[in-house]
């Protein structure tokens, strides 16, 4: 359920407008330079300040974590889910940007997003050490 409301969430409202914004900001055509410039763009300015932050705020809640919890797991978790993000992100970004037509790239980033979703959710949720943070009961 968290994680579900977390895509429909991140998805309907910062997507959508964000890659709008890419193909504005930088054009719509699919040369290397604007492959490379909206890849960019999308993981090292969305990923790690929005779309990561706003994940743990919003799973931690729906999983029932205290904020020293919600905060203790972002702190333990936060640079390998980053890394998984990357890991399936950085592909789907290149694929996207170079190979889809303008219409079609917001339904190929959902196909992204589930896989994302997998993986972010597994890496987020399982325990490093024995005291990792747990939701309140």
């Amino acid at each position: 359920l968290s994680m579900g409301t977390f895509c429909t969430i991140c998805a309907s409202f910062a997507y959508v407008p964000f890659y709008a914004f890419l193909d504005r900001y930088f054009g719509a055509g699919r040369s290397l330079k604007l492959v490379v410039q909206k890849t960019a763009a999308n993981q090292l300015i969305m990923s790690p300040f929005f779309d990561l932050p706003l994940y743990f705020s919003l799973t931690s809640f729906l999983d029932g974590y205290t904020w020293d919890g919600a905060v203790e797991r972002c702190r333990v978790h936060y640079w390998d889910t980053l890394l998984g993000t990357w890991a399936v992100w950085v592909p789907v970004c290149i694929f996207n940007f170079s190979m889809v037509p303008l219409h079609f790239r917001v339904p190929v980033a959902y196909s992204g997003e589930f896989t994302w979703s997998l993986v972010i959710s597994w890496i987020s949720h399982r325990p490093v050490h024995e005291d990792d943070p747990k939701p309140a009961p």
